[in-house]
């Protein structure tokens, strides 16, 4: 290896760090442009735009880019790194395991399990879908809050969807009747066969 060689893949080091500054700087402001166009208000909170995952990925891609061109330009022999490499993508399956299953039920409750809008019950929270997205559910529960349920927690826990066939919620309400009371005209009242 070439002292040439050393300084360009040390030269390399700091343009792929601009590089992948820059792509999460243009990400972050395409981000919050589209935000601020969906807000009613035009504005946004400080902590209202969530950009770990993307800033995350943008990293992983472009330092994994960095790697592959200097271990290319150094001319690294890889027959010595397929072990390495197996045992990285053998632990990255396993870490990526809830993030892809998490993944392929959000496609599921999109594909017509649930809709924006509908009051579901789980784990004895109710409310109303406020949001789907390929990694959590978000609700509006009745006292405002907004909580989030990873989808996988949707699937492996019973919920009930209370308006999604009919758009609106059946509610049972026991009603009760003075004793002494004839019962079975109480009956014929409370189903409508008799006239008022």
């Amino acid at each position: 290896v070439s002292l040439y060689m050393v300084i360009v893949a040390v030269g390399l080091y700091f343009i792929f760090n601009y590089l992948i500054y820059l792509c999460r700087s243009l990400y972050r402001i395409y981000k919050i442009r589209s935000e601020v166009s969906k807000s009613v208000t035009g504005l946004l909170r400080e902590n209202e735009v969530n950009l770990t995952l993307a800033n995350n990925v943008i990293s992983l891609l472009g330092w994994g880019a960095y790697l592959v061109t200097s271990m290319l330009l150094l001319k690294i022999p890889t027959s010595s790194l397929s072990m390495v490499t197996a045992g990285l993508a053998a632990g990255l399956g396993f870490a990526m395991k809830d993030i892809l299953n998490n993944f392929f039920y959000g496609v599921q409750l999109m594909g017509g399990r649930m809709r924006v809008g509908d009051t579901i019950e789980c784990d004895g929270i109710r409310g109303t879908v406020d949001n789907i997205n390929y990694q959590t559910t978000t609700l509006k529960a009745i006292d405002g809050s907004l909580i989030a349920f990873p989808n996988t927690t949707l699937f492996s826990k019973t919920f009930k969807n209370l308006t999604k066939s009919d758009s609106y919620e059946y509610v049972a309400m026991p009603v009760g009747v003075a004793y002494g009371t004839d019962m079975d005209k109480a009956r014929k009242v409370s189903k409508g066969d008799e006239d008022e």
